[in-house]
């Protein structure tokens, strides 16, 4: 049991399986098992395809896709006191649900509602399909200044503040305010839910690749923003292939690959000690621009490292049986257990912070 005072969420043994063409099920996650503390930014990374939006969608109750289903245990705490995602499935072991997913009863708590209504505020991949296409943008964000506002502050100048906070310009707020979602580009339709988000005034905030379709300058208002709502016990869960935009905010990585997550890293400057990193975590450092890997830089990703991502032999059962020895390093091997089990955690032997990885390589 972890400590209230400083878990937020409690993730365990959770898995998201869909149906294919095939007799065999397909698991988007694999024995997640993860802490998210409170009041700190999270910064969750990984190859695309690696399960990101699917773990935050189902640590929220949302499954993507159909058929399918959800099952494990996701806890939130609030005010002390534990609410589950899920309703309890009946008492039969993981290990039935393992050989028949499909059979798993998991619904959505009642309870977890109103959290979600209240508490968390989360900004999509794409917002224009969260955005109702019936509103204006202007009833939009009526429907929060109604809830959270106390009307401290009149409507128009309540709107303009967090349009603004989200990076439109001054000049675009009026024309802004009278569009419907599909009046809007992709650019503008993201900035307006962030800015929708931030007026909820919410306790967490989940961000899914925030700065895609935007500039750079609004990427920096964005940053700007989420810097300053982070020292108000806010936590901040973010999603992005952009290194760069995370290395400004977060505290902490989560790394995931294949479905689960493969590392943690509590002390966010350790993702530049390549020598004490998951094998993949390093792949996906290897793949940034090496003359920047500096505490004072910005991490860029460059094309030419791309190739770096396109397939990783760590890890995940079946992933393996491309490589005996990692080209990169020989003094790694590899053991018949990453061709058919998911290894366990491992804590850092030199991190005194609890860090952890779960790969079974062998140096």
């Amino acid at each position: 049991m972890n400590n209230l005072n400083n878990t937020l969420i409690e993730v365990r043994n959770l898995y998201s399986v869909y149906e294919t063409n095939t007799s065999k099920p397909k698991f988007i996650l694999n024995d997640v098992n993860i802490d998210i503390p409170k009041g700190k930014t999270i910064g969750i990374i990984g190859e695309s395809g690696s399960g990101k939006t699917q773990l935050i969608s189902s640590i929220c109750g949302i499954q993507l896709l159909s058929p399918g289903v959800i099952y494990g245990n996701v806890r939130f705490n609030i005010n002390d006191k534990w609410v589950s995602v899920y309703n309890n499935d009946n008492d039969l072991e993981m290990d039935y649900y393992l050989n028949n997913p499909f059979k798993a009863n998991k619904k959505v708590s009642s309870n977890i509602r109103s959290v979600k209504r209240d508490l968390i505020g989360f900004i999509p991949q794409d917002p224009k399909t969260y955005l109702n296409p019936f509103w204006t943008v202007e009833t939009l964000f009526k429907q929060s200044y109604k809830l959270n506002n106390n009307h401290k502050i009149p409507f128009d100048e309540f709107i303009a503040k967090h349009l603004l906070s989200a990076g439109i310009r001054d000049n675009k707020i009026d024309d802004i305010k009278r569009k419907r979602p599909n009046e809007l580009s992709g650019g503008e339709a993201q900035r307006v839910m962030m800015g929708f988000v931030f007026s909820k005034s919410p306790k967490i905030i989940i961000a899914d690749e925030p700065t895609t379709g935007v500039d750079v300058t609004t990427q920096k208002k964005i940053i700007d923003t989420l810097t300053a709502l982070s020292g108000n016990d806010i936590t901040t869960i973010l999603i992005s292939h952009d290194l760069g935009f995370l290395d400004h905010l977060v505290d902490e990585y989560f790394v995931m690959y294949g479905g689960f997550v493969c590392e943690y890293i509590k002390k966010k400057e350790n993702i530049y000690n390549s020598e004490n990193l998951h094998p993949y975590t390093k792949k996906i450092v290897q793949s940034l621009d090496k003359n920047k890997l500096s505490k004072d830089s910005r991490l860029e990703t460059t094309p030419e490292h791309h190739e770096f991502l396109q397939y990783c032999p760590y890890s995940t059962p079946g992933f393996c049986s491309q490589l005996e020895t990692d080209i990169d390093n020989p003094k790694i091997t590899y053991t018949e257990k990453c061709r058919t089990r998911l290894p366990d955690k491992i804590m850092d032997s030199n991190d005194d912070i609890n860090s952890w990885k779960r790969c079974w390589y062998e140096k």
